[in-house]
This record gives structure tokens, sequence and C-alpha cells, in this order.
């Protein structure tokens, strides 16, 4: 299977956090993204689709229309094209889902014409989202993780909830 992706669609993509979540970006890159050059941002986008979303994409198994639609919010509903194959994925090690949207051609050629990341902590009922006001502050919190030696961040979050549910729940 072959992914061609026109460089338009390369810029739109990268600028977007719908699509590629700050998750798979450098500190650095998620404060400047919307500041930088068309060329920039398809340099960004090759990188993350070589490392991260290709071979996904590749062994993604196809989807309906119906699971689709309930997985998107309702301003991206207009992009979803019906003729074109849909695709859904999670990328394990970063614990986040896609779908992607192609345009058949030739063979076992595919354009990527959508990607859309699919925020939900609703399958994971074990799971709390933590939002930090600024990527500095999440910084903050991973390095305070690591000089206390917990694993990751997580396990400092998990810790530190467990200690409050205990002074409270008595």
């Amino acid at each position: 299977m072959k992914i061609n992706t026109d460089n338009r669609t390369k810029v739109r993509l990268a600028q977007s956090q719908y699509a590629i979540p700050n998750k798979l970006l450098e500190a650095e890159e998620t404060e400047r993204r919307k500041q930088m050059t068309d060329d920039e941002l398809v340099k960004l986008f090759d990188r993350i689709w070589e490392s991260d979303l290709k071979a996904s994409v590749e062994t993604a198994e196809p989807c309906d229309l119906n699971f689709v639609r309930s997985k998107l919010k309702q301003k991206s509903q207009h992009f979803v094209d019906n003729s074109q194959e849909h695709r859904a994925f999670r990328l394990q090690r970063r614990n986040l889902e896609f779908i992607v949207q192609l345009k058949q051609g030739f063979a076992s050629e595919y354009e990527l014409t959508q990607l859309w990341f699919i925020p939900s902590t609703d399958y994971y009922p074990e799971c709390i989202l933590i939002c930090f006001k600024d990527v500095q502050e999440r910084k903050s919190f991973k390095e305070l993780a690591a000089r206390l030696k917990y694993r990751d961040e997580a396990e400092l979050g998990r810790e530190l909830i467990l200690d409050f549910l205990k002074k409270h729940n008595r």
C-alpha cells in the first residue's frame, strides 16, 4: 500500500491539533506551530508521518461511516467524504486514537485527504485527563516526577490523587 499526501494537505494537517495532537510534537514545536512556514510544516508532517503514523495507517482496518461519524465532533462531520475509505487506529505507545480518510487511486495507491485525532478518555474509565495551563507547566511536572524518582509523570499524578482521596474520603 502506498499513501500519498500533497503538500497543501500536509500543511493543513500539520497546523491543526485536531489532526496532529501536541503529544506527537516536540515541546518547542507546540508553541510555534502556528508561526511555522509551509516548508517547516511539510517537514513536520513528514517526520510525524514516518515515525508515528504511516505503519499504523497502512495496517489499520477499514471502518464504516457510522463508526466514523460517531467518533467525530459535529464541526468535523462535513469533511467526511462517503466515497472515500476510512480507517481507525490507535497509537498504543502514545494512547492516541485516529481516523484517516483515504481516496483510492490506481492499484494499491491512496491519497490521504483527512486525519482526525479523536480525543477521548471514554474508552478508559480508569483514566483521568489533566490539562496544564501551558507546556512549561507540564514540563515542570514531568521534571518533578523524574527528580522524585517516579517512573513517569502519570505515576506521580496517580499517587497525588490517591493521597488526596484518602485524605478527603475518611
